[in-house]
């Protein structure tokens, strides 16, 4: 998901919370019944049923989760991207040509710097690779091979430096740093200051601070 989507939200995940769930109570149903049968001499010969009944009803269940998580089946320009990274790495060969490293690499900053596409929350490979007029596969290999970072990194990366120069202006006299995080392309709050303090090193408050001392400084 790295490699082609900007923002990775936690409900994307949820089905393996709800999977260890559904696990879990099916486990412990079985676990009752056995202990009831041990502890007070129940003998119930259709517990397996109940049982079988709870693992049933469980997998229904996150069989129709499953199908609104639209992100959990992988498209198919995702495997090819693996394979192709696969082989890449096999034959210690380049995908990518060098003056199609230069083309792309001016393309793509020209999409950053001019058209500021990084502050879509939902921005995607896809969306950059059809604005470029280029395959995604072509796109994700400029990542790796140019950029030597995965898509999610590197328009991130955009979403800080924009951050940065929000939290060191006026604006954040009118807007909360929250604000501020989903108006440079953040999907949350919770993303917005786990992934600037990866970056920085410091949360979007500490930076405003340090940002204000300095500026009082000079």
């Amino acid at each position: 998901m790295k490699q082609n989507y900007s923002t990775i939200k936690e409900k994307d995940f949820l089905w393996i919370e709800k999977l260890l769930i559904c696990f879990l109570l099916v486990r412990i149903v079985g676990f009752i019944l056995n202990t009831s049968e041990i502890l007070f001499g129940y003998d119930v010969s259709w517990d397996a049923y109940i049982t079988i009944s709870f693992l049933i009803v469980a997998m229904a269940y996150l069989g129709f989760y499953g199908i609104t998580q639209s992100k959990i089946i992988l498209p198919d320009f995702l495997i090819e991207n693996h394979i192709a990274k696969t082989i890449e790495l096999e034959n210690k060969t380049s995908y990518l040509k060098d003056d199609e490293k230069e083309v792309l690499k001016q393309q793509f900053y020209k999409c950053m710097s001019e058209e500021k596409l990084y502050l879509l929350p939902d921005l995607n490979l896809k969306m950059i690779a059809d604005k470029m007029e280029v395959s995604q596969r072509k796109l994700s290999a400029f990542f790796g091979e140019v950029l030597n970072s995965s898509f999610y990194d590197s328009i991130n990366s955009f979403r800080v430096e924009e951050a940065k120069t929000v939290l060191k202006s006026n604006a954040v006299e009118s807007h909360s740093i929250t604000g501020i995080g989903l108006s440079c392309g953040f999907s949350s709050k919770s993303s917005f200051y786990r992934i600037f303090k990866n970056k920085t090193g410091m949360s979007p408050s500490e930076y405003r601070r340090v940002a204000l001392k300095e500026s009082h400084r000079t």
